[in-house]
């Protein structure tokens, strides 16, 4: 199974213009509408309007009008940055579509809160090599622990067929209903990791703010990732910073990897990118692994011709 998966990547990576050095996005989504609200970055908040109905941000991002061109600016900002995109969808036909206008940027994922997919449905996307990677698992959103039993074939599969799994994993989701905070405790991630000792996970926004809880997991479980998407263009850029440079500083810089979790914001990748390329913390190298090198390792990406 990596072996198709590292094949998928060699040929875009050698198709690939050498003025920019590629770029590995973990965390992308391929909508079939786009959301219809604006969003303030670097705001931290999940609302344009204060309490007193006041503006959070003068300059909102707000979404394209159509399916279309969310799709067309979002492969735009990908041609750009010269990135290659995990891109996740509950209905895998619009990945599929965008994956068919630009092989050479997307690498297809599923999305899923737990209950809107059979072990069935998934083994045979798996078995097809429809799905490279299986996430955003969403099941937070649902009200569910990662160790629910009704999450645990998202989890079995994913290790028998040696597939990345992401999960949204924080304390960042906006005022959903069904949504709850508390499971946003990266620890409760450990029953699963112990019951499947091979999977290969990432913890979606870095396990944003469960900082401490985030780095127990991480010091204990090797084959735990993290990405820095949202945070890394929603969140206050100081705050941001402090978030990722208390995870360099504990010694995770080999597994922390970009996302950016645009949703329906193609100007969050811009954000995104710069909110890396502005730490000061960061060495080059590091900068380079965040952006390549360990989603790469993590991914199993082979970038041999």
């Amino acid at each position: 199974m990596a072996a198709s998966l590292a094949g998928t990547f060699a040929i875009a990576i050698c198709s690939q213009a050498e003025e920019r050095p590629t770029i590995i996005d973990v965390h992308l989504h391929a909508l079939a509408k786009p959301r219809d609200e604006a969003i303030c970055p670097l705001s931290g908040l999940s609302q344009t309007k204060q309490p007193d109905g006041s503006d959070v941000c003068a300059n909102p991002f707000r979404p394209p009008k159509t399916a279309e061109d969310l799709r067309h600016q979002t492969l735009e900002a990908l041609d750009r940055y010269n990135i290659l995109a995990v891109t996740a969808g509950s209905d895998l036909d619009v990945v599929e579509a965008w994956k068919k206008e630009r092989p050479d940027r997307i690498l297809p994922a599923i999305q899923t809160n737990g209950v809107d997919l059979s072990p069935a449905a998934l083994r045979s996307m798996l078995e097809s090599g429809r799905v490279a990677v299986i996430g955003e698992v969403m099941s937070q959103y649902m009200g569910l622990a990662p160790s629910d039993p009704k999450l645990d074939f998202l989890f079995a599969l994913a290790e028998e067929f040696d597939r990345p799994i992401g999960i949204h994993v924080a304390g960042i989701g906006g005022p959903i209903p069904g949504y709850r905070v508390a499971l946003g405790d990266p620890l409760l991630l450990e029953p699963v990791l112990i019951k499947h000792p091979k999977l290969r996970l990432y913890v979606m926004h870095a396990g944003f703010p469960f900082l401490e809880r985030m780095v127990a997991l991480l010091r204990h479980y090797p084959n735990v990732y993290v990405d820095i998407s949202l945070i890394c263009w929603q969140m206050p850029r100081s705050v941001f910073h402090q978030y990722l440079k208390e995870l360099m500083d504990y010694g995770f810089g080999k597994r922390i990897m970009f996302g950016s979790d645009h949703v329906s914001w193609p100007q969050a990748i811009d954000v995104g990118i710069e909110g890396i390329e502005a730490a000061p913390f960061l060495s080059a190298a590091q900068k380079r692994d965040i952006f390549y090198n360990n989603a790469a390792r993590f991914l199993r990406i082979d970038e041999r011709p």
